[in-house]
């Protein structure tokens, strides 16, 4: 597995930090059909999902930002480390906006 680099927050100078997890549905069984198609209601196929969550300085104004926006949860998902990672690292930049 490759190393991702993430940059640092752009205003406070943390690192954050890359996560991510297996995701699996859960859907009722209504009938014997429904278990059959199911794991007994949990879906057979599941989904890894990434996502980057900054460790910012308590003043830091991303920080709270992200707080405000996803609590202490997680962040958007991305379905590889890959995406989340240039995501994260996707910084403004003026020759892009023209």
């Amino acid at each position: 597995m490759a190393n991702i680099y993430l940059k640092p927050c752009p205003f406070c100078g943390q690192t954050p930090r890359l996560f991510g997890m297996e995701k699996r549905d859960y859907v009722e069984p209504i009938d014997e059909e429904t278990k059959n198609l199911t794991n007994n209601g949990w879906a057979k196929k599941s989904a890894k999902v990434y996502w980057v969550k900054p460790f910012c300085l308590i003043t830091c104004v991303l920080g709270s930002a992200y707080a405000s926006a996803y609590g202490i949860v997680d962040g958007p998902h991305y379905k590889t480390r890959e995406a989340a990672a240039k995501a994260w690292n996707k910084r403004y930049n003026e020759e892009d906006a023209e």
